[in-house]
């Protein structure tokens, strides 16, 4: 066996791939889900080598459990890896979306990482050349219309990352971020409320106009299993890199997110999001 991985929100998408790419590569994987039917699930794709553990992060009881559940699964070997993966997605201009979303995306997507690698870092630390990886996104470089409060929670991931990165080289545990862009995941499926939900902002016209757009992800986002052979290549690799993006316009994001000024970038999104044919699309009037 190569090893204990623990990886949040394997119920679907990414985290379920994963579970089971890892898994068959002769990891022990330990995934949280939200509920037991989820767990069977996932449970009855993997033979062997999987343990799940009902886990809201966003729960400090529930992560106190996975910690004890986590290190009795371990026992003297430890933990080689954890992969924060669960994560939820609030779409919607700044301006009108509801402080709670906000804070339930922070909640999710910062907090929930804090909390559960606090808890499992004494696990962590049984290890030899164990390593934390947390699933950031391009959005995490740049923040686009509509995805801000998405945005703002992979930017503090980032920031995030770098500090535990150095604040834990002492204990010789490995940190990285991996950025993909966006990906097939049911993450996404939330994304059509936003048509209704902002319907009479000003932006509900430029909303609707971008339809194609929102559900790009789904669509043509990239499949799941390209993100679990990189995080495999990153579990096996002698010394993870900072930071791995990954996306089939890789040249472009580094590009717009280092080279491009900010007030170009700004010009760029503007065009493509809020004008047609030369004119704005937003709606003063509401």
């Amino acid at each position: 066996m190569e090893g204990y991985i623990c990886i949040t929100g394997v119920s679907s998408g990414l985290g379920r791939n994963t579970a089971k790419y890892l898994n068959k590569k002769g990891f022990h994987i330990i995934g949280t889900v939200r509920n037991a039917s989820d767990g069977m699930a996932v449970q009855g794709e993997i033979s062997r080598g999987f343990d799940y553990i009902i886990t809201d992060v966003t729960s400090d009881d529930d992560v106190l459990h996975l910690a004890a559940e986590v290190n009795r699964i371990c026992g003297d070997q430890g933990l080689k890896g954890l992969i924060n993966n669960a994560g939820v997605v609030e779409s919607g201009p700044l301006m009108y979306m509801r402080s709670e979303k906000l804070s339930h995306q922070l909640d999710v997507n910062v907090v929930g990482v804090h909390r559960v690698t606090q808890a499992l870092f004494p696990t962590l630390r049984k290890c030899e050349d164990s390593r934390i990886i947390n699933i950031s996104s391009v959005s995490g470089r740049i923040g686009f219309p509509f995805v801000g409060a998405y945005a703002t929670s992979k930017f503090a991931l980032e920031a995030y990352t770098d500090v535990l990165r150095r604040e834990l080289i002492p204990f010789d545990i490995q940190v990285s971020v991996l950025q993909p862009s966006a990906t097939k995941t049911p993450m996404w499926d939330k994304n059509e409320s936003v048509l209704t939900d902002y319907a009479n902002t000003p932006y509900g016209r430029i909303l609707e106009k971008n339809k194609k757009l929102i559900n790009r992800p789904q669509k043509v986002g990239m499949e799941p299993e390209e993100i679990s052979k990189k995080l495999f290549e990153m579990m096996k690799s002698k010394r993870m890199k900072t930071r791995y993006l990954l996306s089939p316009d890789r040249t472009k994001f580094k590009i717009l997110s280092k080279l491009i000024p900010d007030r170009w970038l700004d010009r760029l999104i503007y065009k493509k999001m809020f004008l047609r044919k030369g004119k704005s699309q937003i709606d003063l009037s509401k």
